[in-house]
């Protein structure tokens, strides 16, 4: 048996919380997020997988010596060294597959993905667990906290463009889907293991949507819902701002771009839009030439390019 962590009172119905982090270049931040998890746990018992895509040796030091320091305080915990930037679909599935080789898997009720960038700062984890319990199949959200604005943790992707936006109801208006932020998003881990975890055919981007699409098409009663029994500050952006804002820039065009292809070639449902969508890429890729931005714009159309090129089938990390 998994111990439970040491602290609170015990307001869990739920078992184990797994939580899912993939760490590159955030040790730091990711110090800040397990001490949260910590102080929030609310009496469950909460076991950790990191997976480090830093592929720098200095950093998963740094790593590991961060979740000793508080290993005592979890149920348990590991740090994977992945072998290359496996990006974030795939970090997460290996961050599973930690656990699932370690055999800790079997007592986990709830998994949680979360980004470094991310701190618990009102309710618990053990509440996230009791509503996860009482609703799934479903995939959950916690209310966020992002550049002083309250939201429930959804967005929305225009069908037409691709455009992203924040949700402000629960209903997506025509032409437009609704799907979990991929910052902090928690599932029963028997939705998890059904859905297979995330389809590493991406990179950066996107994966949640695809998440939220499968559930839908594969498990019909799924819903898409924000706990109220958690609230999450989100800095966004760390991964991504290493180095100059520029190259961060041109990483964020190009992935978000190629993902979004690739999204829609995986969907029947969005098959319709994909020539739409990439006439679109395309316009804005000449707008910021235009406006003397060249290499922005050919980020735009290397990912558009990459996004037409990558396989569509799913390789997924994770066993049913």
């Amino acid at each position: 048996m998994i111990p439970s962590a040491p602290g609170a009172e015990d307001q869990s119905r739920s078992g184990v919380v797994a939580v899912l982090v993939v760490n590159y270049h955030t040790a730091s931040a990711v110090a800040q997020l397990v001490d949260s998890l910590v102080q929030r746990a609310g009496g469950v018992p909460v076991l950790l997988s990191v997976v480090d895509n830093s592929c720098d040796v200095d950093e998963l030091a740094e790593l590991r010596a961060i979740v000793a320091a508080r290993h005592a305080h979890l149920a348990g915990a590991t740090v994977t060294a992945a072998p290359s930037n496996l990006g974030y679909a795939a970090g997460n599935n290996l961050a599973w597959r930690a656990l699932v080789d370690a055999g800790d898997d079997a007592e986990v009720d709830v998994v949680v993905v979360a980004n470094p960038d991310v701190r618990i700062v009102e309710g618990t984890l053990a509440a996230l667990g009791n509503f996860v319990d009482d609703v799934s199949p479903a995939l959950v959200s916690a209310r966020t906290i992002s550049d002083g604005t309250m939201s429930s943790g959804h967005s929305l992707i225009q069908k037409m463009s691709g455009r992203s936006a924040r949700a402000a109801t629960d209903q997506a208006g025509r032409g437009w889907l609704r799907y979990p932020d991929g910052h902090f998003l928690a599932a029963s881990s028997e939705t998890w293991r059904a859905l297979g975890g995330f389809a590493e055919v991406f990179f950066l981007y996107c994966e949640e949507v695809d998440l939220a699409m499968r559930a839908a098409e594969l498990l019909e009663e799924t819903r898409l819902l924000t706990s109220d029994g958690i609230t999450v500050e989100h800095i966004g952006g760390l991964s991504t701002a290493e180095g100059r804002d520029r190259v961060k820039s041109r990483l964020t065009l190009h992935h978000s771009t190629r993902s979004r292809v690739l999204l829609y070639r995986r969907h029947r449902s969005l098959h319709a839009y994909l020539p739409v969508m990439i006439a679109g890429r395309i316009a804005w890729a000449a707008l910021l030439a235009i406006k003397g931005e060249p290499s922005h714009g050919w980020s735009v159309l290397s990912g558009a390019a990459a996004g037409v090129r990558a396989p569509r089938s799913p390789t997924l990390g994770v066993g049913a």
